[in-house]
């Protein structure tokens, strides 16, 4: 049985001093999805995003990204923390961006091939196989100045799966990579059988 919530007394709390106390009311927004229809919520939400205590910030940001595709407000709020590398936001903003097409968020593509954090995009490409995200996944294993170990993780996501003509194709140069691991991960994706393909 769903308990009614009083809309006005939830905003209030929401602005409560008391960042535990904001806290319960982020956590309650986060269970009863219904909650986030309202746009004074939301737009609450987005503030403590913006200015929170770390802790709380990260699970207002998992709250909305969902909506990042029906909301500029939102999506702008996603694009500046890609930058962030603090595993709570990354795990946040991963789960609550799965489900919805990512790739569609303005600028968020662009965001992750250039200047996303490491951890967010090896997290939201791993088990990702949309046809859409395949020339994200190509330019991130093209780029030299990514981490080896950024591509590598990509690839080694890649393996048993149906990996696409150009990608492969990406994978088989840095098969020749001065980098041991990055190599030898690629080599193993290659060695597998032509299934995949």
């Amino acid at each position: 049985i769903m308990e009614v919530i009083d809309l006005d007394l939830l905003k209030t709390v929401l602005s409560d001093p008391s960042p535990r106390v904001v806290a319960a009311a982020v956590s309650l927004v986060e269970k009863r999805s219904e909650l986030r229809e309202d746009t004074e919520i939301e737009s609450q939400l987005i503030a403590i995003a913006k200015g929170g205590e770390r802790s709380m910030s990260a699970v207002a940001v998992g709250v909305l990204a969902d909506r990042s595709l029906d909301s500029p407000d939102i999506a702008a709020l996603v694009l500046d923390l890609a930058e962030d590398g603090s595993s709570g936001l990354v795990s946040s903003l991963v789960t609550g961006l799965r489900g919805v097409a990512w790739w569609h968020i303005e600028g968020f593509a662009d965001r992750l091939v250039t200047t996303a954090d490491d951890g967010l995009v090896a997290r939201l490409l791993r088990g990702e196989r949309s046809d859409e995200v395949v020339p994200i996944r190509n330019a991130i294993l093209s780029d030299p100045t990514k981490s080896s170990v950024l591509r590598a993780r990509i690839i080694e996501d890649l393996i048993g799966r149906r990996v696409d003509e150009t990608t492969i194709e990406i994978v088989n140069i840095l098969s020749e990579s001065d980098d041991e691991a990055l190599s030898a991960i690629s080599r193993s994706l290659l060695s597998e059988d032509g299934s995949f393909n």
